[in-house]
């Protein structure tokens, strides 16, 4: 009896030093990747967030409605498409993901925003009712701050914030991670405001891409 117990009492303390081990092994795992890719992925992600926001800045003289809504379709769009092309990529894995999804947790692609972008003009012309002076931003920044960054298989899951400071007229379009989305720019003075997103990541060809994107 006290041979069985013995064997049992080591069994216990290796399953507790194994799992010990796992523990340290994953936090020891996931420093390492942190301090070895957080500045590429937080680069990556800041990178797109910045330059497609500021491909929505009007920067021409009139504010009627035809020239900003023709801003839209020949500079912003071309400029948002750019910005999707350099820093996101498609992914199969996470097209499944979405159409397996049980819990209506869905995450926004590539694909969805391309869909979503074409034409910008559209989300602009409200119709025959919009006033002359259409919503545009003449100035917006964006600080991107990155809260957490953890391996996930064989990508990386990153949780961030970013801060809007816009000005401008109205509540005019732009593209964040999450697709075209409204960001309020007041009435010629600065409007602050913060919005936070989980982003999914994947390395190809040894460079971080963005393949998914959530609210958080």
């Amino acid at each position: 009896m006290k041979h069985r117990l013995k064997r049992l009492n080591r069994g216990i303390v290796l399953g507790i030093l194994v799992v010990i081990a796992f523990v340290i092994y994953l936090a020891v795992d996931n420093a390492v990747f942190k301090s070895k890719e957080k500045d590429e992925i937080e680069s990556v992600i800041s990178g797109f967030v910045s330059d497609a926001a500021q491909a929505c800045v009007y920067t021409g003289s009139a504010k009627d409605k035809e020239s900003i809504l023709t801003f839209y379709e020949r500079q912003a769009e071309a400029g948002c498409k750019d910005a999707l092309n350099k820093y996101w990529e498609h992914s199969d894995a996470l097209e499944k993901y979405n159409e397996a999804s049980l819990f209506g947790e869905y995450y926004t692609t590539k694909d969805d925003i391309e869909q979503e972008m074409t034409p910008l003009r559209d989300y602009m012309d409200y119709g025959d009712n919009t006033p002359a002076v259409m919503p545009y931003y003449s100035a917006i920044d964006c600080t991107t701050t990155i809260e957490s960054i953890k391996r996930n298989g064989a990508g990386a899951t990153a949780i961030i914030t970013v801060r809007y400071d816009a000005t401008g007229s109205g509540v005019p379009i732009l593209v964040s991670p999450i697709g075209v989305n409204y960001i309020e720019a007041g009435s010629g003075s600065q409007v602050s405001t913060s919005e936070s997103y989980r982003i999914e990541l994947y390395k190809q060809d040894g460079q971080w891409k963005i393949v998914g994107s959530t609210w958080y």
